[in-house]
């Protein structure tokens, strides 16, 4: 069986000035030296850590769309229309 995957969006300077910005301020906080290895190990500690959120939220939305909890009462919209707006709401908590 073939897996097609897909192409992850280019990084862009905004996230890459925001994990700097999360990474300096952990590194105070477990009261480390600010050397390259420990800024890099911070780095990958703040992205897992982000990387379990976003999974996390993508269970919850799987969650409700398994249980049909994000369907209105009325049951006017899709289940793509309702994905649609799971989807939105679960980026818009990130």
């Amino acid at each position: 069986m073939m897996v097609m995957t897909r192409k992850a969006p280019d990084i862009t300077w905004g996230q890459l000035k925001k994990l700097n910005q999360q990474a300096s301020i952990r590194l105070p906080a477990v009261e480390a030296p600010a050397t390259a290895d420990n800024r890099f190990l911070t780095y990958l500690a703040v992205i897992g850590e982000t990387s379990e959120k976003v999974r996390q939220t993508w269970m919850l939305g799987w969650r409700a769309l398994a249980d049909g909890s994000v369907l209105p009462p009325d049951a006017s919209m899709t289940r793509e229309e309702s994905w649609k707006l799971t989807l939105h709401w679960m980026t818009s908590t990130l």
